[in-house]
């Protein structure tokens, strides 16, 4: 923030300008503070746009339509459309949004996870009630109040006849803000046609929810109908719910009844000193990107802020809660070996030992630790050293602790299993999962659906669909794609490797999804034929049932030359030519 400027004034409205937070399209953004003690951060329009009589237009209506979509989870917008200098409120700048909170802090724990989902929701609930669309609601768009989630509507909120139905692109919005929550990175985009799978999240019916949302097929979205029920199918993980706040305003013609947010500690009190400083300066600065203007893509980028009405407004709660983090660890600490391989042979509890330590407090991090904790380990695979931290990528999450034992064969099929750690003067095992950087796909087991565009990108796990890849096995402590050749249908090996641990290394031995039989299909094998010559569909079948024989097959595309008078069957996957084929066939 830089100090006012000759020129600036020192009150706009109700509000006490304290300094510059800098200018985009719009107009020039200050930070203030009302006389009741709130932050806000205000934008007043250019002067010679606040002459143009259309520009003036269009802004009197974002406000109003902004103000139609009020809500108790939608933030108040306050503005003056008719003054010489027309101006907007929203949330100061020292209210966190939910892409910098996410960004700074990492992924959302599961039950604040929900408090978006049901807050987003009854947002988009109210708006459709009001006959109001909201185009662009994305993480920036979202304010991480003391009091709960809230959306900011100026600037995506529209009035559009006939908007009190169906918005599908709306709830492939919010489901793509929920799956950035859930794992600190966007989906893959419809426009590609892909379909996420549900994120890796504790929640399976939320999970199953966001994946939902996200349809490469509009129509196959739910509806804010159906979301609500199913959102009010699972109660909130803690807390007590809000007296008399219904969820969206005015409950929708036959919906059933809505779960309020629960009114809980917020999650980032409970975060590391050290992170404070960094997402204190992570929100300052998105405060700054929002006021200076947007790129226009069409992906997370933050936009501009949408308007509030200050009266009330919380600022971002002192961080009056840390973890202990002066790295100091249990000697006692033994690491046990990667029980996430495939080979099915269990942790032999002899092999873990380890020295007796000071006895555990209620300070101590790992005597207290529960499922969805996270570590940070400066020590090696054999001797852990571990020290809590925020979940983020290169961490490690607890998956379960085993208390009462020393043994980590008991972690041995645990989902996500993948390093284990036995505290001998605590008596306990941390099952551990190691936070993946550059995807979901690493975690993935067989007979579930990966997809990335290539070797060095990421991978993600999604439904199996036409041009993914089914895993076959997933082969742990090894880069090594060799092991993956003796497969059937083998036809590709993706290589995870992590720094300074070997034993984390995963290799998924993949088989492409063909459209059908053909892609697989051998020399001189039968199949059954149907559909035309233009479009063939070709499955596996005994001869004697089988009305067409392979005669030839080239890894070439659309190479009809190759099969001279046979007729053939081509396809091409994206991003991955190696693949294609074209397979010739005649009748028996």
């Amino acid at each position: 923030m830089e100090p006012l400027m000759m020129g600036d004034p020192a009150q706009v409205g109700p509000y006490q300008l304290t300094g510059r937070l800098g200018a985009n399209e719009l107009g020039q953004a200050y930070a203030g503070r009302h006389p009741a003690g709130a932050s806000v951060t205000v934008t007043v329009l250019h002067p010679h746009l606040a002459a143009d009589p259309q520009v003036r237009a269009r802004f009197r209506t974002d406000v109003n339509d902004a103000r139609r979509a009020a809500g108790p989870y939608v933030l108040p917008v306050d503005a003056d459309t008719e003054g010489p200098a027309p101006w907007v409120a929203s949330a100061g700048p020292d209210v966190a949004t939910l892409a910098t909170a996410v960004t700074g802090l990492g992924p959302l724990p599961p039950n604040q996870l929900r408090d978006v989902a049901v807050a987003l929701t009854g947002a988009l609930a109210g708006a459709q009630q009001a006959g109001v669309r909201l185009a662009g609601l994305e993480p920036s768009a979202v304010f991480m109040t003391p009091e709960g989630p809230r959306l900011a509507p100026f600037g995506i909120a529209h009035a559009v006849p006939g908007a009190g139905g169906g918005d599908p692109d709306a709830v492939y919005s919010l489901g793509a803000a929920l799956y950035f929550a859930a794992t600190g990175r966007p989906p893959a985009p419809a426009s590609a046609g892909w379909q996420p799978g549900p994120p890796p999240i504790a929640d399976p019916v939320l999970g199953l929810l966001i994946a939902d949302c996200l349809s490469a097929q509009p129509a196959a979205r739910p509806t804010v109908h159906d979301l609500l029920g199913r959102l009010n199918g699972g109660p909130p993980q803690g807390g007590v719910p809000l007296a008399g706040v219904p969820l969206g305003g005015v409950p929708m013609p036959g919906a059933p009844a809505i779960p309020a947010i629960p009114a809980q500690r917020p999650w980032w009190r409970d975060v590391p000193a050290s992170v404070v400083a960094t997402a204190v300066t992570l929100a300052l600065f998105a405060v700054f990107i929002l006021t200076a203007g947007s790129s226009g893509h069409d992906d997370f980028s933050v936009k501009p802020p949408a308007g509030a009405t200050a009266t009330g407004l919380p600022s971002l709660p002192s961080f009056d809660g840390s973890l202990p983090s002066d790295g100091s660890t249990d000697p006692g600490a033994s690491g046990g070996s990667d029980s996430g391989s495939d080979d099915g042979s269990d942790d032999d509890p002899s092999d873990v030992s380890g020295i007796p330590s000071a006895s555990p407090t209620q300070d101590d991090p790992i005597a207290t630790a529960q499922a969805g904790d996270c570590f940070d380990n400066s020590g090696t695979e054999q001797t852990a050293d571990l020290t809590p931290t925020v979940c983020a990528p290169r961490t490690f999450k607890v998956v379960q602790v085993l208390q009462g034992t020393t043994a980590t064969s008991g972690c041995d099929r645990l989902p996500g299993d993948d390093w284990n750690v036995s505290y001998s003067s605590q008596n306990l095992v941390l099952c551990l999962s190691y936070q993946y950087e550059n995807g979901t796909a690493y975690h993935a087991t067989a007979g579930t659906c990966v997809y990335g565009d290539s070797a060095t990108s990421d991978w993600d796990e999604l439904q199996c669909q036409t041009g993914a890849f089914t895993v076959q096995q997933r082969i742990t402590g090894t880069t090594d794609g060799s092991r993956c050749k003796g497969l059937r249908n083998n036809d590709w090996a993706e290589h995870f490797g992590v720094s300074g641990r070997s034993d984390l290394d995963v290799t998924l031995c993949l088989s492409m999804v063909y459209p059908d039989d053909a892609g697989h299909a051998v020399l001189n094998q039968c199949m059954h034929f149907s559909g035309s010559s233009t479009h063939p569909s070709l499955h596996a079948a005994k001869c004697g049932s089988a009305n067409v024989i392979v005669t030839g097959r080239t890894p070439k595309y659309n190479d009809s030359k190759f099969c001279g008078n046979d007729a053939w069957a081509t396809w091409r996957p994206n991003n991955y030519p190696e693949l294609s084929y074209t397979l010739c066939y005649r009748y028996r």
